[in-house]
């Protein structure tokens, strides 16, 4: 039961994690990062992880979240779920630091 749970809070609260820098293994192998509308990250801000990953242990949930991705392909809201949209967060490409400039 303790692993249940446990798992279940890392499902739900994945992108607020302090140890993880605020993405989950997964978006950090594709280099990607959920933050506010305003661009501040969810490191620690767990009211909107909670909506946003919360929605989808929904029953059923899921699917509906997949019809509605595919039929805004040529909406603004492309690419957002509904639980984005009510957590009011965006999902970004993460941007590689800036290489010094050696001079020469």
């Amino acid at each position: 039961k303790l692993a249940w749970l446990v798992g279940l809070a890392y499902i739900v609260t994945r992108d607020s994690l302090p140890f993880l820098g605020g993405q989950s293994v997964g978006k950090k192998a594709m280099k990607i990062r959920a933050v506010t509308l305003d661009g501040t990250p969810l490191t620690g801000n767990w009211e909107p992880s909670l909506i946003r990953r919360g929605v989808l242990l929904i029953p059923f949930f899921p699917l509906v979240e997949l019809f509605i991705l595919l039929t805004r392909e040529d909406k603004p809201e492309r690419g957002r779920r509904l639980g984005d949209e009510w957590a009011k967060t965006k999902v970004i490409i993460e941007k590689a630091p800036a290489e010094p400039i050696e001079e020469e």
